[in-house]
């Protein structure tokens, strides 16, 4: 999502570019160093050999509607972008160009990014970033001992799980406000997904709340330790579709998606636009073997033994927050919540 739009910041001018670089956090980058950081993420991120990871970038353009040459080469040449154009004719809709591309670099995990009729006259670019995942635990999971076992839900209700368990160290951070966390690493020694576990069943509200301010995360990724524990976490598959309108608003980012105030003159000059949609669509997919998602990060850990020290306890059977991070670069490339 942050990808995307500051793919399209390139394009803002006035208060609509000072929004964007307010809600996005780039007020503290001067010149173009926001992009050359993608750039640089980009080529570090499809050149790792660790796991599978691979992403994506493209504008698709109206061809009826003019669009600023420099726009698509700073696009092409900062976020390695594709530039392509859509058919407004073409039998199987203009979106099928763009979902294809979508499916063919997520793997088929995200076939259908944009519903028919989702793309009309009045489109004049669509702006599509996209990220595939696919990461062997250091340490896997035996799927012998995977049992169902009860998850916890909000409101006194459970559910039926396949909980996969071990006996390992993981690097375990506990009580970040009421939160405990764990590392999971792949392969490579690079990405790891994290799990924050409140200790409270129902206080997932509460660490939602709390990773709305300012550092907290960071919080969750710092001084973890070896642990000796007894680990469940259950095995689990999440599909999220979401129209980020009202969410975007809700973070500063308003004149951009006005008519009326908009001004994205570096994208077409001719035309007034303005951003109409924003679409947001992630899978994730957690077992026994490791982790597949498009839209993700992860890595690193260790065990150490000798004498056995006393066994802890991290049991995810109730609401947590996961992260897939890159350790390399700090830098976040999927987050989700699991509710059962």
């Amino acid at each position: 999502i942050h990808s995307a739009l500051t793919m399209t910041s390139l394009g803002a001018r006035g208060e609509t570019s000072a929004e964007l670089s307010t809600a996005l956090e780039l007020t503290n980058l001067t010149g173009n160093s926001a992009h050359q950081a993608y750039h640089d993420l980009i080529l570090q991120l499809n050149t790792n050999n660790g796991i599978k990871l691979h992403t994506a970038n493209a504008i698709f353009a109206n061809p009826n509607i003019p669009i600023e040459e420099q726009f698509v080469k700073d696009v092409q040449s900062e976020y390695l972008a594709k530039s392509s154009s859509f058919d407004l004719a073409a039998v199987d809709g203009p979106e099928k160009i763009i979902n294809d591309f979508v499916n063919e670099n997520t793997e088929g995990l995200i076939s259908d990014l944009l519903s028919k009729g989702s793309i009309n006259s009045r489109t004049v670019l669509v702006l599509v970033s996209a990220i595939f995942f696919n990461g062997t635990w250091e340490d896997q999971f035996s799927k012998y001992r995977t049992q169902k076992q009860n998850f916890f839900q909000l409101g006194g209700a459970k559910s039926e799980v396949d909980m996969m368990y071990d006996e390992r160290y993981v690097f375990i951070k506990r009580n970040v406000q009421g939160v405990d966390v764990a590392e999971l690493p792949f392969t490579g020694g690079r990405f790891s997904l994290y799990i924050a576990l409140p200790q409270e069943t129902d206080g997932i509200t509460a660490l939602e709340h709390s990773l709305a301010s300012p550092g907290y995360a960071d919080q969750l990724f710092e001084g973890l330790r070896p642990v000796r524990v007894k680990l469940s976490v259950p095995k689990f598959k999440i599909e999220s579709t979401f129209g980020l309108n009202s969410a975007l608003q809700g973070l500063g980012i308003v004149r951009a998606f006005d008519a009326g105030s908009a001004n994205l003159e570096g994208i077409s000059a001719s035309s007034k636009v303005y951003i109409s949609d924003v679409l947001h669509k992630a899978v994730i997919e957690v077992k026994e073997t490791g982790t597949v998602a498009a839209a993700a990060t992860a890595i690193h850990v260790s065990a150490p033994s000798v004498q056995l020290p006393p066994i802890e306890l991290f049991k995810a059977d109730h609401p947590f927050v996961f992260f897939l991070r890159d350790n390399q670069s700090n830098s976040i490339l999927f987050q989700g919540k699991n509710i059962g």
